[in-house]
């Protein structure tokens, strides 16, 4: 066997291709990144069969059936058994159960929504009262006092005040191009637990949640936002596990401009479409323990997080309003007050939440339907023309908890028609 006398050593090969093609040292095209899935509507071409098991959004876990793990190439990357969501939901239900603590619970849902979106949501939604006061007031406060201990995956932009001037490029790193609604938060005032700076990351993701669950809201519509500006908090300025700035907070004409920055830029990336959700409306927003009154017992609600501000987004969103005047809220507190049976008001200030929203879908249909009527009548919205059948246009906008077809869609053709086809003539030689 001969060998070609001007072949290189292997490393000298690869040296020689590397100072040649400086690319081969930046990861390879075929190392996606963990959300390479983006909008509502997924090309096919761009999802490889090993995403489906890596993207939250596409992940179905055991319950992908055998022609959709053969056809999408991750068959034998999964155990054999295969499950129904139905299945996976009592898994979830006795997982969860397990902990004693709401902390632990909490985490368990995390991860369970950085795994399996879907499934996640589907949970939440249909066990609203049980696991509300986990994934959004009280254990979010708790979960926020210990933020950079149990910090995993970014989720959400964090903006600082170092940023001022740049606030555009880091809302266009956000992969989502159709983000419908933002909730900010700069930390200050967490759930009466004082300025928890970057920490109150949690409280935006607690409440988009209940936007995705209780209104049917997309979840890659929601987008998360800390204004990290400094904080007051000397404990956590000492902290270190402290993910923020350290510094005591911006405040003044600095912190203004800084504001004013971050809402240009969002209508710059977003449009005016965009709901904002910088001030709450006391309704109350945190479950309080029961009150006794004039010899009877009241159980106080989330009225705002639970009932007002997810039912006002759908509509917003629905038809893309592009302002949102005072009485659109007052609108949505006379639905509630329409959704409570009396004979529950003695009992509970409001329903529970599974009772309004989930056993009674009808009462998203009528929040976003009144908030869309009102859009359209007083030339808020920016959808043209107005739907005919208002309740299939909801239901159109709303998300689904549960799993899609991992299939590609096929279809047939039509034979072809017969025609004598002639043969192929040799090509002239002077050609």
């Amino acid at each position: 066997m001969t060998r070609c006398s001007n072949a290189l050593p292997p490393n000298r090969a690869l040296a020689y291709a590397l100072t040649k093609c400086p690319a081969l040292l930046e990861p390879s095209s075929q190392c996606r990144n963990y959300h390479e899935v983006t909008g509502n509507i997924i090309c096919p071409n761009m999802v490889r069969g090993i995403d489906h098991l890596r993207d939250p959004r596409l992940n179905k876990g055991l319950a992908f059936t055998l022609e959709e793990r053969q056809a999408l190439g991750i068959h034998g990357l999964l155990a054999a058994k295969f499950k129904s969501q139905e299945e996976q939901l009592d898994i979830c239900r006795i997982s969860i159960d397990r902990y004693e603590d709401n902390l632990n619970k909490y985490l368990y849902l995390v991860e369970l929504q950085d795994r399996n979106e879907k499934l996640f949501f589907r949970l939440l939604s249909e066990n609203v009262e049980k696991y509300l006061p986990i994934v959004y007031t009280p254990t979010v406060g708790l979960a926020c006092q210990r933020f950079g201990l149990i910090y995993r995956r970014p989720r959400g932009l964090f903006i600082t005040i170092n940023d001022k001037g740049h606030i555009f490029n880091i809302l266009k790193n956000w992969p989502e191009p159709d983000v419908r609604a933002i909730v900010f938060t700069d930390g200050e005032r967490i759930l009466g637990l004082g300025d928890l700076g970057a920490y109150g990351m949690g409280i935006p993701v607690g409440k988009l949640s209940l936007y995705t669950a209780l209104a049917g809201i997309k979840p890659h519509q929601c987008l998360p936002i800390t204004l990290d500006v400094g904080t007051e908090n000397q404990d956590l300025l000492e902290d270190p596990l402290y993910i923020g700035l350290r510094q005591k907070r911006v405040r003044g004409k600095e912190y203004d401009e800084f504001i004013d920055e971050f809402m240009e830029a969002c209508v710059q990336r977003y449009g005016q479409n965009t709901l904002l959700q910088g001030r709450c409306i006391f309704a109350s927003g945190s479950p309080f323990p029961p009150v006794q009154y004039d010899g009877k017992e009241y159980h106080p609600g989330q009225g705002n997080n639970s009932y007002i501000f997810p039912g006002v987004a759908l509509g917003v969103i629905a038809t893309a309003t592009h302002h949102i005047p005072e009485t659109m809220f007052l609108t949505a507190a006379r639905v509630v007050v329409q959704c409570i049976q009396s004979q529950k008001i003695s009992k509970s200030i409001y329903r529970c939440v599974s009772t309004i929203f989930v056993t009674n879908p009808n009462c998203r249909t009528v929040f976003a339907g009144r908030n869309i009527h009102q859009s359209i009548t007083k030339s808020l919205a920016s959808v043209y023309p107005e739907p005919k059948d208002l309740a299939k246009h909801i239901a159109n906008q709303m998300y689904s908890y549960h799993y899609d077809s991992s299939m590609p869609v096929v279809w047939d053709w039509k034979p072809e028609e017969k025609f004598n086809v002639r043969p192929i003539q040799p090509v002239p030689k002077n050609i």
